[in-house]
């Protein structure tokens, strides 16, 4: 959270917590690079909250993201997809998304 350049978004959903979404960025690393995170809450899970928030996180953002997904996440796979991540590689321990906004 001391990273100056992180950002964490609290989704809500009738004013109760239901997710969140992390935008992290390391200009040092890659000054090109943001990645994406999110958590959906338990209690809402199945529902196309996910989806909802992950859409509107990269909707807001405008330029391309990257996430990394635990390959036995399908949850979270069926998000990247869904809100147009492509999956760039697979590994073992990971899989590699990238959101490239369209040109408008």
């Amino acid at each position: 959270l001391e990273n100056p350049y992180r950002s964490l978004w609290i989704a809500e959903q009738d004013l109760v917590p239901v997710g969140t979404v992390r935008f992290d960025y390391d200009p040092a690393e890659d000054p090109e690079r943001w990645e994406l995170s999110w958590t959906v809450a338990p209690e809402v899970r199945g529902r196309g909250v996910g989806a909802l928030i992950v859409e509107t996180a990269v909707q807001a953002h405008g330029a391309p993201l990257w996430a990394q997904i635990k390959p036995g996440n399908i949850a979270s796979q069926k998000i990247a997809e869904r809100t147009g991540f492509k999956l760039l590689a697979e590994e073992e321990d990971m899989t590699y998304w990238i959101y490239d906004p369209p040109a408008s």
